[in-house]
């Protein structure tokens, strides 16, 4: 189809020059006809040539063959001997390029895949950081030209961070924006502002709480097939929520440095 479509727009170029410079394949062959057979001194001049047409559709280009090329000899394809011959005509299309592409980032979105990185918290005025693991889920639809809207959750887990905390634990759930600044390509910036959960374990007594976070992903997803990708992706989080802990309320922080590889349909 794309072979086909060159070859049309090819063909086109090629018209709309000779068309916007006044001179068509009829006019040359009309020409060299004159120079071989010079018309009579009392011959009535003839009507002068009509100025080329060029017209803008929104039809996209199909990429269709010329019938006439596969079969000249075909009745409709038969030049007229006699009669004024219309005025040379061309239809340039204003279809956006980019419609009904297979590989193009359109549509439905749907993301999964692994996580890893190094999660930081701080429990009050304690703190600590180690490496974590997790995964990230996401849904969404396509609103505009190479944005999409969506809901998606992350999750991220540090099993045996440096001292004072056993372990370490954010999730993430909520909206998410991912725009393409080219759908043809991979190239993708992601944001999220979301309600966060964090969890510590630190000896003797645990801390949790809800609270706000968000993320920010920078990443490219290279198509393996059509609507398929794989992505890959470096991102990082933060959190903030609140826990009560020995008759006192604590502030929780989380921060992390993570990245992703992901199976994309979109």
């Amino acid at each position: 189809m794309d072979r086909d479509r060159c070859t049309v727009l090819a063909r086109r170029a090629r018209f709309v020059a000779a068309a916007l410079a006044g001179v068509t394949p009829s006019l040359v062959v009309r020409a060299q006809r004159s120079e071989a057979n010079p018309p009579p001194d009392d011959a009535v001049a003839p009507d002068a040539e009509p100025a080329p047409r060029i017209c803008l559709s929104d039809v996209d280009i199909a990429g269709e063959q010329d019938p006439c090329h596969a079969e000249p000899e075909h009745p409709d394809c038969a030049i007229p001997v006699r009669g004024p011959e219309p005025p040379p005509h061309v239809c340039l299309s204003l279809a956006p390029p980019t419609r009904d592409r297979e590989y193009q980032h359109d549509g439905f979105y749907l993301r999964m895949g692994p996580i890893g990185g190094v999660l930081g918290a701080s429990l009050g005025r304690e703190s600590a950081s180690g490496a974590a693991y997790g995964a990230e889920l996401a849904a969404g639809m396509t609103l505009a030209t190479g944005v999409v809207v969506g809901l998606g959750s992350a999750l991220l887990h540090a099993p045996a961070p440096s001292q004072p905390l056993d372990a370490m634990t954010l999730w993430q759930l909520g909206p998410f924006v991912v725009v393409y600044p080219d759908p043809l390509r991979g190239w993708r910036a992601a944001v999220s502002i979301s309600p966060s959960v964090i969890a510590l374990h630190a000896p003797g007594e645990d801390a949790s709480g809800a609270g706000v976070g968000g993320a920010l992903w920078l990443g490219y997803d290279a198509f393996v097939a059509p609507d398929w990708s794989f992505g890959v992706a470096a991102g990082g989080f933060l959190g903030f929520a609140s826990a009560q802990r020995q008759d006192a309320r604590v502030a929780l922080r989380a921060r992390a440095l993570a990245l992703s590889a992901s199976v994309l349909w979109h």
